[in-house]
């Protein structure tokens, strides 16, 4: 009996090691470089580094103006508004959708596209992938206001799949914001405010042909 416990013990243990080599090797623990320390400084001078420290990068924000801030803030009302959008299509395929970021959204649309038979709906499949590409225009874009605080304006160059693809199904509309809009800020907004229209419709569209 006393055998056939420790049989027992030792597999376990055997399944144990293999289970944490299986996890280690799918989440290997991240380099970074060694940490290197100052040379001591006088108080003087270590009064004078803790303000240029502190007041590091402040500048971008006070040259701001209200107008960049509100553009800002549109353009990423829109990305929101298009995770919603994402989200309400894709909330069964994926139940953890809400929790990911814009980008992994993007990543699960092009997965849902993938999985989705459109051998019945022709011509369909590319018109998708073309959204695709938008998307992903607008999440670089996105990533640049979001995590770069020297970026405050973008203009019409950094948008040439969006612009194609609103150029193709508005094209009315891409005329008159080329023509109309009176600054470049204000072009890249009616811009991504007709893209994700277009983008809203077409997802409402996958939405009538699932569950």
């Amino acid at each position: 009996m006393i055998t056939k416990i420790k049989k027992i013990r030792k597999r376990m243990a055997k399944v144990q090691r293999r289970f944490y080599e299986v996890k280690l090797k799918r989440k290997p623990k991240p380099k970074y470089n060694s940490i290197e320390y100052a040379e001591p400084l006088t108080p003087q001078q270590n009064s004078e580094k803790l303000i240029e420290f502190t007041a590091e990068g402040n500048n971008w924000i006070r040259t701001r103006t209200s107008s960049v801030n509100q553009h800002i803030g549109a353009f990423l009302s829109i990305i929101m508004l298009l995770e919603l959008k994402l989200d309400n299509l894709l909330l069964d395929f994926d139940p953890k959708i809400e929790r990911k970021t814009f980008g992994g959204k993007i990543r699960v649309f092009k997965d849902f596209l993938n999985e989705f038979q459109f051998d019945q709906f022709d011509g369909m499949k590319a018109d998708y992938l073309a959204l695709l590409k938008s998307l992903n225009e607008l999440l670089q874009v996105r990533n640049d206001f979001a995590h770069d605080i020297t970026v405050t304006n973008v203009s019409l160059v950094d948008f040439v799949q969006t612009s194609a693809y609103v150029k193709r199904e508005e094209p009315h509309k891409y005329e008159m914001l080329v023509e109309d809009a009176p600054s470049e800020q204000d072009k890249v907004l009616l811009l991504v405010s007709i893209f994700c229209l277009s983008a809203s419709v077409e997802i409402a569209r996958l939405r009538l042909l699932v569950k």
